[in-house]
């Protein structure tokens, strides 16, 4: 039996408005970021949810609580869905990290798996490591149902990139309020459905 899962990217926060890199850090979220998890609120609803996970650092937490008020569902926290974990340059200017990915272009997909932005940051492959053991266990719990998890741009688009929705080489943004819908066998991973996301070619839908 499959599972679907609904990946959401947290609201706006204050650190997204002013440019700054978040990773394990964290900001509360805007009026619009609140905004932003009303509509998600609006949007889900209707859809049957066996559960609700999320990150639980605030940004993610406050989205998912929102989210799942119609449902009644408590929701659990994980730090399998926490953001990469970015080390020193947490706080500092967004482009600081631009400079740093423009940097990975020189590294092949194996080194770019590996690689860390500095001796404090997780690299692609530590983020998948924590993921991909809780999504099996959610697979082993909720087989033929649905799950939504509340998470963050920097894991989503490295979880794309693991199951080849994405091409190391394209240079993806999951905006604030993304989803990215996945049918999953507890082992292999289908995008079904996306919203928010876009790369090199356009919005992917």
């Amino acid at each position: 039996m499959s599972v679907i899962l609904y990946f959401i990217r947290h609201g706006q926060t204050e650190h997204n408005v002013k440019g700054l890199i978040q990773g394990h850090s964290d900001s509360d979220l805007t009026e619009e970021g609140k905004k932003q998890a009303l509509e998600l609120q609006n949007r889900f609803k209707n859809i049957k949810l066996a559960a609700i996970f999320s990150s639980d650092l605030n940004r993610a937490k406050e989205t998912a609580k929102i989210i799942a008020l119609p449902h009644k569902l408590k929701v659990n926290y994980s730090q399998a869905l926490r953001e990469r974990n970015y080390g020193s340059i947490e706080g500092k200017p967004r482009e600081l990290l631009d400079k740093i990915y423009e940097s990975f272009d020189k590294l092949t997909h194996k080194e770019r798996f590996h690689h860390r932005a500095n001796p404090l940051a997780e690299s692609n492959k530590d983020v998948i490591e924590r993921l991909l053991p809780f999504l099996k266990q959610v697979y082993k719990q909720h087989q033929g149902k649905s799950v939504l998890m509340v998470t963050h741009g920097g894991l989503m688009g490295i979880f794309l990139r693991y199951i080849g929705f994405v091409t190391p080489d394209m240079k993806t943004h999951i905006k604030n309020g993304a989803i990215v819908k996945i049918k999953t066998n507890g082992k292999k991973f289908q995008v079904k459905e996306t919203s928010r996301i876009f790369d090199n070619r356009g919005w992917l839908t």
